[in-house]
């Protein structure tokens, strides 16, 4: 059972991107002295470019950040294995870690296990393990299983034993060739654990948060700016393209691509053929075409000025300066996320004065959106 909760690759993607900056904008370091200006719209009119999105009518459930917040922790826990035995012999319930061992499985009308070969014993002198046992372990509440297992195992007690028959989704696609069909499954609850206690140590421990209600705090704000944020880029329009833009972050792309592949003494397309599937949050993958290559340049640059266009408007729309108490306030969190050793000076040497002030800008757009929200039941 693994599984990346949603919030962990939205804190992720803004540091790749980072990156990515650093390796197009690095002549443009500012290393001079000359003064720096920064425009936090460098379009005559943001309006020709972007229609946005109402942001200061936004609202988000309570219990989806709720929900939310437990995906993080059960990711948190399964990573560092902290689960822990259910010794009290209660019921299953949402966000137990279950482990079920299948003892027959019929898809179609077809005995898929065990399978024919199998009812007879094991081969003399092949030995057991728990790789080729018919095993299944995820935690219930995470969508990491099939809605109709979750559903099943609920109020399941250990050693317990259960069956059932469910049609698989036509999209199915885990094993295609079982999509759309009717499937039987016997099995056996052999593993029960549920979540540590949330302490204040366990988190500071994990989390690097000084205790819980600091953590969800944070985990609460970052999963309002993330929702926020997709509302925004659904719900805005992009009217036109800057072109300079566009093309710094294409062109950005690319290039990122061929110095990689230079580094490894292929040519741009023998490394994006070859080494596609180390880039899967890109959308690469083994054996891509160049075509589809460039058309997840494409996309890339299209994302990319859709969103500085959005926070452009945002920051313009609030009013936003580069100087003044919320500036400082917003530097100083920019620094706690790097951690100990980082100050601005290290940070913009790395990425560029433009790109630090821009994240600086972001996170002052953050506080202020906050006070729009408004939080349902």
């Amino acid at each position: 059972m693994k599984f990346i909760a949603k919030i962990v690759s939205i804190l992720l993607i803004p540091a790749m991107l980072l990156s990515f900056a650093a390796c197009r904008d690095e002549d443009k370091n500012d290393n001079t002295g000359d003064p720096f200006v920064y425009n936090p719209y460098p379009y005559e009119d943001l309006g020709e470019y972007l229609q946005l999105a109402d942001y200061k009518n936004f609202s988000i459930s309570q219990s989806f950040i709720d929900r939310e917040i437990n995906l993080i922790l059960a990711s948190l826990f399964d990573e560092q294995h902290l689960y822990v035995d259910v010794t009290s012999g209660r019921e299953t319930k949402e966000w137990d870690n279950i482990k079920i061992e299948f003892s027959n499985i019929v898809v179609d009308g077809k005995t898929v296990y065990p399978a024919p070969e199998d009812s007879e014993g094991e081969a003399e002198g092949s030995e057991e393990t728990e790789e080729n046992k018919n095993i299944y372990e995820f935690t219930i509440g995470t969508g990491s299983a099939i809605e109709n297992f979750e559903n099943a195992v609920l109020g399941m007690t250990l050693n317990s034993e259960k069956e059932i028959t469910f049609t698989f989704p036509e999209d199915y696609s885990n094993i295609e060739e079982y999509a759309g069909k009717e499937a039987t499954f016997k099995f056996k609850l052999i593993m029960h654990q549920e979540p540590p206690e949330l302490t204040n140590d366990l988190c500071y421990r994990y989390t690097s948060y000084v205790n819980t209600d600091v953590m969800r705090e944070m985990f609460e704000q970052e999963i309002i700016y993330s929702e926020f944020w997709n509302s925004m880029y659904e719900n805005s329009v992009l009217k036109n393209r800057p072109e300079n833009e566009y093309n710094e972050y294409y062109n950005g792309f690319i290039d990122v691509f061929k110095d990689y592949a230079k580094s490894n003494n292929k040519t741009l397309e023998e490394y994006v053929v070859t080494e596609g599937q180390n880039f899967p949050s890109l959308g690469l993958y083994q054996g891509i075409t160049m075509d589809e290559f460039y058309k997840i340049a494409r996309e890339y640059a299209d994302q990319n000025v859709k969103n500085d266009l959005i926070l452009f408007s945002l920051i313009k729309a609030e009013g936003l300066q580069t100087s003044g108490a919320l500036y400082e306030a917003a530097q100083k969190q920019l620094l706690l996320s790097y951690g100990i050793g980082y100050t601005i000076d290290s940070l913009i040497e790395k990425y560029g004065r433009e790109q630090i002030t821009t994240s600086i800008m972001d996170i002052q757009v953050r506080k202020q959106i906050l006070k729009y929200v408004t939080k349902t039941a």
